[in-house]
């Protein structure tokens, strides 16, 4: 379980103004006051979707998948629509953002389960505060981007979890990425998961850890470090991506 919340660190940040069409042309003026948008998901290449295969650093195998895709509504509001599937390929997380001038926020984020009988099991988290990813580097080096949600997991409601990620801009680099050379943008956050049974009593600090992200240009995230608290380190990389046609024909008949 905590491994879980732990990665769904895609799954987290206020200081957004106005709206921006992420299918607009990007100038050069615009990438100037929206530096950091060019390292997150390519929101303009996204709306028919694609899967990001996730490889454990340590087994080198795949430990879960992620389905991006933008759509736009009736008043021209652009989405990024986040589904995770695990090893047995089963949707168990949903995230909605919203794509602003500087910035992304969370507008929902919906667990799924699946029971004994094979029906699925659906719970909303409760958005505290939003902020994703920004687009601009901020002057305060200090400053960071918080995402805090509760939420209950369908199979125990009793059990209340709070996570809280402070995301923070470190650096811009150029790193090997999938054998090439990219530019890209290296966050270093700090995440808190803490546990509450509304029925038993008591709450604890499950853990803390130190993540380092690393987003690729006009790729997205394609590293994620996480280091707990115990010691412990986990670590995955973006191994190749997908349209959904290709990861059919690729785990259809799994």
């Amino acid at each position: 379980m905590h491994k879980n919340v732990y990665l769904s660190a895609f799954a987290a940040f206020t200081l957004l103004l106005g709206l921006a069409s992420c299918g607009e042309k990007t100038t050069e003026k615009t990438a100037e006051i929206q530096p950091l948008k060019k390292y997150y998901y390519p929101l303009a290449e996204l709306k028919e979707g694609l899967v990001y295969e996730y490889l454990n650093d340590s087994t080198q195998l795949i430990d879960f998948f992620w389905f991006f895709k933008t759509v736009e509504d009736e008043a021209g509001n652009w989405f990024l629509i986040s589904t995770r599937y695990n090893t047995d390929f089963n949707q168990d997380q949903i995230s909605r953002e919203r794509v602003y001038a500087n910035g992304t926020s969370a507008e929902s984020y919906r667990f799924l389960q699946t029971d004994s009988a094979g029906q699925v099991m659906t719970a909303d988290g409760r958005i505290q505060e939003p902020v994703m990813y920004p687009f601009d580097i901020p002057a305060d080096t200090n400053l960071v981007y918080r995402f805090k949600m509760e939420f209950n997991l369908p199979s125990d409601p009793t059990l209340t979890y709070r996570l809280t990620r402070d995301r923070r801009f470190n650096r811009l680099e150029e790193l090997p990425i999938q054998g090439k050379n990219t530019p890209c943008a290296v966050f270093e956050n700090m995440q808190h998961l803490a546990l509450g049974d509304s029925t038993h009593g008591g709450h604890w600090q499950l853990d803390s850890s130190r993540t380092t992200e690393i987003y690729a240009q006009n790729i997205g995230l394609v590293k994620t470090v996480i280091r707990l608290s115990t010691g412990a380190t986990s670590s995955h990389s973006l191994k190749s991506r997908l349209t959904m046609s290709e990861f059919m024909e690729n785990y259809g008949s799994e």
